[in-house]
């Protein structure tokens, strides 16, 4: 029983404290919120990285479908072959026709490398002009802390500053040039 009253005591005497003392232990925190993906999809120096990377996924489609185009016509060449040819010699054409169609494949691959790579290096470019221009923005309206609206659940839209980021951003990054090797 005596513990009892002395766990209330306590109880009490922390409910006292942390409401006497909350007033003068709260900071005025200046918080903003940015939709950074919004950002990532929307803004001029984004869509000029995915119509690159649209344009360039076009031209290697093309590309592509024309080698397969060649090498369905020498698969078919070696079929109409295959009665006149040695045994020997239609082995040789089937290892060299299987040899194309696995450097072909290894074209691709690499090129789909080099592109997720552009790609890749070019979000890094945005992502870091994004960080300056949000950096830039606090600093200016004095925010001491700016966070991604995808770490928001609840909040007031007097807070989203996502706008201003993408408005800044636009004027100083309108395109991202792919470096594709």
């Amino acid at each position: 029983m005596l513990q009892y009253i002395h766990l209330r005591v306590f109880a009490v005497l922390l409910a006292i404290s942390v409401f006497a003392f909350a007033p003068a232990a709260q900071a005025e925190i200046s918080l903003a919120v940015v939709d950074v993906n919004k950002i990532l999809s929307e803004s001029k120096a984004a869509k000029s990285i995915q119509k690159q990377v649209e344009d360039q996924r076009k031209k290697f489609l093309s590309e592509i479908e024309g080698e397969e185009k060649k090498l369905r016509e020498e698969q078919k060449q070696i079929e109409k072959q295959s009665g006149d040819l040695s045994k020997e010699e239609l082995t040789k054409k089937a290892r060299e026709f299987e040899e194309k169609r696995l450097e072909a494949r290894k074209l691709l691959h690499g090129r789909k490398a080099a592109l997720d790579k552009a790609y890749g290096e070019g979000m890094k470019v945005l992502s870091n002009t994004i960080y300056d221009v949000v950096q830039k923005i606090s600093e200016e309206k004095g925010y001491d802390l700016v966070i991604t609206r995808q770490n928001v659940v609840v909040g007031s839209s007097s807070l989203d500053i996502t706008g201003d980021v993408m408005s800044k951003l636009n004027d100083v990054l309108t395109n991202v040039k792919l470096k594709i090797k």
